[in-house]
């Protein structure tokens, strides 16, 4: 009796929106007033044990030990010590996989421009640093072959820059120039050699070669000093 006295003071402690939720469908409307002594008990039985699960289940609900909690935190501070390198890195071999192939297509575009237009098409870097394409590259039409970008030329496509990191020609020139041909202005044995690099020492960039028929070759397994 005390326990049912205990549970049916917490009853109606409870706003009635909430005991109404714990109320068989019987003895909702009034319909109690039809049913006999027997069944009321068995309906007072019901309503206590769904109210002490409901009990239970808030308590289970109220939130975390500080055991737990400590061990949440530890094992978010074990992923968090893993993922973040990884996820740095990821995102900057992405930028690099973007900014190589950024470049190979402005290549492709100047070298279809150029037997398109039957005219010599130059892609040359933005900035005087020598062989330094970092800051960006451009590509247009050279009317007149001296590999600048005079005010009567058209440009086709302009890149911006690299946002820190390096692409560098390792012949120090800071212009290609393809002919109507889609060939390169370079003598048929030689190349041209470009190296993309971010800050990270020792890691994979990127080598792009080409060809004095104006092919560009990618080479992903290129380690940056």
């Amino acid at each position: 009796m005390h326990i049912f006295t205990y549970l049916t003071l917490l009853w109606w402690l409870l706003p009635r929106r909430q005991r109404l939720g714990f109320l068989p469908a019987a003895w909702e409307g009034g319909q109690n007033a039809r049913l006999g002594r027997g069944s009321n008990l068995v309906l007072l039985v019901c309503y206590h044990t769904r109210l002490v699960a409901a009990m239970i289940y808030m308590q289970k609900q109220a939130g975390f030990t500080l055991i737990e909690l400590m061990v949440t935190v530890s094992v978010l501070a074990i992923m968090l010590v893993i993922a973040v390198p990884y996820f740095r890195d990821t995102t900057m071999d992405n930028r690099l996989a973007s900014q190589s192939s950024d470049f190979t297509t402005a290549l492709a575009a100047a070298r279809s421009e150029a037997a398109k237009r039957g005219v010599a098409v130059t892609v040359g870097a933005v900035g005087n640093v020598s062989g330094q394409f970092g800051g960006g590259w451009r590509v247009w039409v050279d009317s007149n072959g001296n590999r600048v970008l005079d005010a009567s030329e058209t440009l086709i496509r302009q890149h911006e820059d690299l946002g820190g990191n390096t692409l560098t020609n390792l012949e120090g020139t800071n212009a290609i120039t393809y002919l109507p041909t889609g060939f390169l202005n370079i003598t048929p044995a030689t190349v041209r050699t470009f190296t993309l690099c971010d800050s990270r020492t020792g890691a994979k960039g990127k080598k792009i070669t080409i060809n004095a028929l104006g092919w560009p070759h990618v080479d992903p397994s290129f380690v940056c000093t």
